[in-house]
């Protein structure tokens, strides 16, 4: 189901068959140790109870070597949802900026990264 969807989703605008497409999406993602990058060396990590400073968040997001997207709920405070990473579309999968970055209505302080 979730694949399902990831395909429909950002998949059928690739030049790639459905497998190729999440063979390149798997090595990008190992490549780039997001979440690893955000738990060991910020102490970021999913949680139902923690709260983490929005700026510090966007001042670690500004050091990766490509501009994500960041998808945030609607709610107050915010949840991070996604953390969207766009590369070209050659068998090489290059990290592109993403052409929508983040954005939080209001003024918010702290976000949450609850537990999926």
């Amino acid at each position: 189901m979730f694949w399902d969807r990831q395909w429909r989703e950002h998949g059928t605008c690739s030049p790639f068959k459905q497998l190729p497409y999440f063979e390149l999406a798997m090595r990008l993602i190992k490549s780039i140790h997001l979440q690893d990058v955000l738990e060991q060396k910020y102490g970021i990590r999913p949680s139902n109870t923690m709260f983490y400073d929005t700026m510090y968040f966007f001042n670690i997001t500004s050091n990766l070597s490509t501009i994500p997207q960041i998808i945030w709920s609607g709610i107050s405070p915010p949840e991070l949802k996604e953390i969207r990473l766009c590369f070209t579309k050659n068998v090489y999968g290059d990290f592109i900026d993403c052409p929508f970055t983040y954005k939080i209505r209001g003024c918010r302080n702290s976000f949450r990264w609850p537990l999926m």
